[in-house]
């Protein structure tokens, strides 16, 4: 799978994460990915959507533990204050870096990945606000292949 694919398919999930929170949907959180993934597959091409959904169930399925995380690694920012785009962002980071073993990707580039979109989306004060929280976290886990 070529980089700019696994890229692409982040941005994705992350479009599908930021539509689950913003909207608050339960029941359709499968549609909503399923949306963001033929939406960017048509800009594209092919993505890894086993990765997708893989990295997409984490999220939800250890929602508690990654607001957790987020919330431990920027301290001066509640949970909700948090912009919804960043949010978006550090939940499918924090999710891919802690709970994503077998991916085997070094930490570096996943959290440089993500840092890369949150600027393509963002501020440039988004961007070190992610890039703050995902460094933080980062010196916390255990070493994969950096």
């Amino acid at each position: 799978m070529a980089a700019a694919n696994r890229s692409a398919t982040r941005e994705a999930v992350i479009q599908a994460v930021f539509e689950v929170e913003f909207r608050e949907l339960t029941d359709e959180r499968d549609i909503a990915l399923a949306t963001a993934l033929e939406q960017i597959e048509h800009e594209v091409g092919h993505l890894d959507r086993p990765f997708a959904e893989q990295l997409f169930a984490q999220v939800f399925e250890k929602i508690d533990a990654i607001k957790e995380l987020l919330v431990m690694h920027a301290p001066d920012w509640p949970y909700e204050k948090i912009a919804r785009l960043d949010r978006a962002i550090l939940l499918a980071a924090i999710a891919e870096l802690q709970f994503m073993d077998g991916e085997h990707i070094p930490h570096a580039v996943t959290l440089n990945e993500y840092v890369e979109i949150t600027k393509n989306y963002g501020e440039d004060s988004d961007r070190r606000f992610v890039n703050g929280v995902l460094s933080t976290l980062k010196k916390e886990l255990k070493p994969a292949h950096d």
